[in-house]
């Protein structure tokens, strides 16, 4: 185990995400607004996109990152709090902002993580507006599940989703977080169950 409460390099307040390489850790410091980079064995490497770092490492600073993934080299972290998905190098560089604040095709309130597919293509849980939106690699929208703003308990309905996976074979893993459950979707976009 490392780290402790705090604000400096390899301390936290609300470690909410984690994601591995190859060769290192990177977990989404929520509440000191941060993504501290790791070792294997919890020695710090690096930190970015904290507002004290400006706009050297993010095209704007994050403002609650929460749960990530790496795909293709890159790490894509849910930003809470500014209604976006942003990307990042695993070495820091901002790459591009996926999303804006909103209830629309593509907008997003509050996203809390996502997947990404092997063609590109993005699925973000979309924690106030209770959906999971499917977008293409450049964040158009292609289609969503559950029904904008409304919270649900029947299948493909949800009540604050927290977070996404993507299995190979393209079936949909959806933490239905206040429905304390888990729903399942297929690759053509059916309710297969839940749990």
């Amino acid at each position: 185990a490392w780290g402790e409460q705090g604000t400096g390099p390899g301390q936290f307040s609300d470690p909410t995400g984690i994601a591995v390489s190859a060769t290192e850790v990177f977990v989404s410091d929520a509440r000191n607004g941060r993504i501290q980079v790791f070792d294997h064995n919890g020695a710090f490497q690096r930190q970015f996109g904290s507002p004290e770092e400006g706009s050297e490492t993010a095209t704007e600073p994050l403002g609650r990152p929460m749960n990530l993934t790496i795909s293709n080299g890159e790490l894509y972290v849910a930003d809470y709090w500014n209604d976006r998905i942003q990307v990042f190098s695993l070495e820091g560089k901002p790459l591009r902002t996926i999303g804006r604040s909103g209830q629309g095709p593509g907008e997003l309130n509050a996203p809390g993580g996502g997947a990404v597919a092997t063609n590109g293509d993005l699925y973000v849980v979309d924690f106030y507006n209770q959906r999971i939106q499917h977008l293409d690699p450049e964040g158009r929208f292609i289609e969503q599940w559950g029904t904008t703003g409304e919270v649900g308990i029947w299948a493909g309905e949800f009540n604050y989703p927290t977070d996404v996976a993507l299995a190979t074979d393209g079936t949909l893993y959806v933490a239905d977080g206040y429905n304390d459950r888990v729903q399942v979707i297929s690759a053509q976009g059916k309710f297969l169950h839940k749990w």
